[in-house]
Parts: structure tokens; C-alpha cells; sequence
């Protein structure tokens, strides 16, 4: 019966994907059930009708077998839930509370505390350095010494993922899986690198294929602060998102895991997860940073936090675009060009998947923070159902 339920929803998935736009929806997929395109059910309301059934079905199935389902089980359909929620927008559907709480949470704002706190925190690790001008000004002048071309960005990127793999694989891979497991998991690994022109508003992009094999690709046409290196490494490769979808299939490979988690959903509570390993995932490392790389993760995180709050304004209609960017020029400093690419990432095509990086960086650093390393197998292997409650974070 689960292995029905689970192609049901891998199938519900891919229609939803192939409905709102090929690529939207579903961001990669290894399992070993072929989706034929003769599968794919057609047409919003009758997705919604699969998708009802499906959570009837998986009702129905917890009770008999007394909710003994497993968890990673529970987050997938948790994150079908929420697809159906907020892109097919069905009218009259009465869902779960948790799931109703999973969708206000991603909209909750950070507070003006947090903000200023954020801030205070990067202008005196500016002034740590010697930059000891007004704000923004010292923001200004700090990345103005630091900006290179993509293509030495892309040479220092790949410099600090062996680093980062040394560490991940020792620290992070070898604790969950054990130690001859880790070697041979080291061995079929493997992330091929792209530096490639897009007008695209991402500085970078992972792919992962299958097999333990993932692409990362480096906006070429985009300058960078030569710090953000090490931080865009460890988010895309290790022990980010990379690592995640390994330990993920390695655990499926082995009976583990089942079919459900051989999908990654964008826009979803799934993603949550995903996004809050990428960002706070380094610390898990116990690394120690230079001054400079502090400053870039004060920033990194400051300009996210502001983001999400005047990204969530606009989609809720209380700004408009241009008062959001104006605001965030007020807030951190930039120049109009550049507060406007933060602003229309987070309310474009990715405004349903923006609050992954605020919220998701909160979840995973109070997991952390509560449970300690103790936290990290579970964070790596399961989405985000059963580690909302424990959050403090709604």
C-alpha cells in the first residue's frame, strides 16, 4: 500500500510540475518508477481531485495501521499539501492545522530588533577591519576591495569545495553513515562545475542528477565579493545541497528511504529544509572563519532578513515594487540596480519559494541549537513536519 501511495504522489507531483510550468515544480527526481507521460493527469481540476484522494488514501492508511507511516513519508505529502494550497488554490478545501501553520509561518516577519541587531553585527565586524565609515558607506567601500569577475570567482569557488569536502565527508558524512561507507560514498560522489551566461538572477544554481552526481553552475555575467566563495560553496555543494541529495539516495538505495524521497520539490516545506541546510549547514562544521568571511555571512544574512520582510509587504499588497526597492536601498545601502535584483527574485517566479532562505536558516539554526549534533542525521535525511513543532519559529 505505501509503495501505491507513493507513486500516486510522485505522479500528482510531476502533473503539478508539468502543469504550472516544466522545471517549476519538481527540481529533481532519482527514484526508479518511470514517469510516462501517459501517467501525467491533465488539467487543474483534476489534479486536484488525484491530490485529494491521495490524502484521503494516506488518512485512511495512518488509521488503520495506527499513523504508523514514516516520517520522511509524512513531510512529502506535508509538501504536497502545501503545492496544492497555494499554486491551484482550491476554494472550500478545509486542510490539517499543522499544514495551515506551515503556510503562515513562511510568511512571518523578522522584527525591527532583528533587523538592527543584524545590522549592528555587520558594521562592527567592518569596523573590525578597518572600514570605520558611516553605514552603508562601510558596507560600500568593504565590497567595492573585494569584487572580482566570475571567473576568478568561479577558480576561489572549487578551491574552497575540496575544502569543504574534506571536512563534510569526516565531520558531517562519516558520524551518519560510518566510516567505510563514507569512503565508498567519497569514491561515486562527484560535482561537475559550469561557468555559463544567463540573465538569470541567480549567482548560482545546483542541479542534482542521480547517482551521486550533481552539476553546479556559476553565473558568468555577474560580479562577486570574493568572500561570498566560501559561503556559496558550502550552500550548493558541501555540505549544502549536494550533500543533502546524497545522503538522501544513499539511504533510499538502501531500503531506507522510501520512494517519496526521491523527489525534490520546489516551493514546498520540503524546501525549507533544503535551504536552511545550505545556509547554516557550515557551522555544523565547527569551521573558524577569517574576518573577512564574517563580514560576508553579517551581510548575507542582513540582506536575506530585510528581503523576505519587503518581499512578503508586496506580495501581500501593502508595497508596491518601487517602494520596496526603495526601502531596501534605505535599509542596506544599494544602489537601485542592485536592490531591485534581490526584490524581483523574491517576487517573480520565486515568490512562492523566497521565505526558504529566511525561514529556513531560522529552523535549522534553532534545531541545531536545541538538539545539538545529536540534530544533524535527522535534519539531513528528513523535510520539515516534525521538526516545525520543535522549532521556536510557530
Amino acid at each position: 500500500m505505501i509503495q501505491k501511495l507513493s507513486q500516486d504522489y510522485i505522479v500528482i507531483c510531476f502533473s503539478l510540475d508539468h502543469f504550472i510550468g516544466k522545471g517549476s515544480i519538481v527540481d529533481s527526481y532519482t527514484g526508479d518508477f518511470n514517469i510516462e507521460e501517459s501517467k501525467l493527469i491533465k488539467g487543474k481540476e483534476q489534479i486536484f481531485n488525484a491530490a485529494k484522494k491521495l490524502f484521503e488514501d494516506v488518512d485512511n492508511f495512518a488509521k488503520k495501521t495506527n499513523n504508523e507511516l514514516s516520517l520522511d513519508f509524512l513531510a512529502s505529502v506535508s509538501s504536497l499539501y502545501y503545492l496544492i494550497e497555494t499554486l491551484l488554490k482550491p476554494t472550500g478545501k478545509k486542510y490539517p492545522e499543522h499544514i495551515n501553520n506551515i503556510y503562515k509561518t513562511a510568511l512571518l516577519q523578522p522584527s525591527k530588533n532583528e533587523i538592527e541587531t543584524l545590522k549592528s553585527k555587520l558594521i562592527r565586524s567592518l569596523k573590525k577591519v578597518g572600514y570605520q565609515t558611516e553605514w552603508p558607506q562601510c558596507y560600500k567601500d568593504w565590497n567595492e576591495d573585494n569584487l572580482i569577475s566570475g571567473e576568478e570567482y568561479f577558480t576561489i569557488l572549487k578551491k574552497h569545495s575540496l575544502r569543504l569536502e574534506n571536512l563534510t565527508f569526516e565531520r558531517i558524512i562519516k558520524p551518519i553513515i560510518g566510516e567505510q561507507e563514507s569512503v565508498n560514498l567519497r569514491k561515486i560522489s562527484n560535482v561537475t562545475y559550469e561557468l555559463i551566461n544567463t540573465e538569470e538572477l541567480w549567482n548560482a544554481y545546483h542541479y542534482y542528477k542521480k547517482d551521486y552526481q550533481s552539476i553546479v553552475k556559476v553565473n558568468k555575467n555577474n560580479t562577486f565579493n570574493k568572500h561570498e566563495a566560501f559561503f556559496l560553496a558550502a550552500h550548493e555543494i558541501f555540505p549544502g545541497h549536494h550533500t543533502q541529495n546524497i545522503i538522501r539516495e544513499y539511504y533510499y538505495k538502501q531500503g531506507i528511504l522510501g520512494l517519496s524521497s526521491t523527489i525534490n520539490i520546489l516551493c514546498s516545506p520540503f524546501s525549507l529544509i533544503a535551504e536552511g541546510i545550505a545556509d547554516f549547514g557550515c557551522h555544523f562544521l565547527e569551521n573558524s572563519y577569517t574576518d573577512n568571511q564574517i563580514i560576508s555571512h553579517n551581510y548575507r544574512r542582513l540582506i536575506k532578513t530585510v528581503r523576505h520582510k519587503l518581499a512578503v509587504e508586496i506580495i501581500k499588497g501593502n508595497l508596491s515594487i518601487s517602494e520596496g526597492v526603495q526601502k531596501l536601498k534605505g535599509e542596506i545601502g544599494l544602489s537601485t540596480e542592485a536592490a531591485e535584483k534581490p526584490i524581483n527574485a523574491a517576487i517573480g517566479k520565486w515568490k512562492y519559494y523566497f521565505p526558504c532562505y529566511y525561514m529556513g536558516y531560522n529552523l535549522v539554526e534553532n534545531v541545531f541549537k536545541s538538539y545539538g549534533s545529536s540534530s544533524i542525521k535527522n535534519l539531513y535525511l528528513y523535510s520539515t513536519l516534525s521538526l516545525i513543532k520543535k522549532s521556536t519559529i510557530g
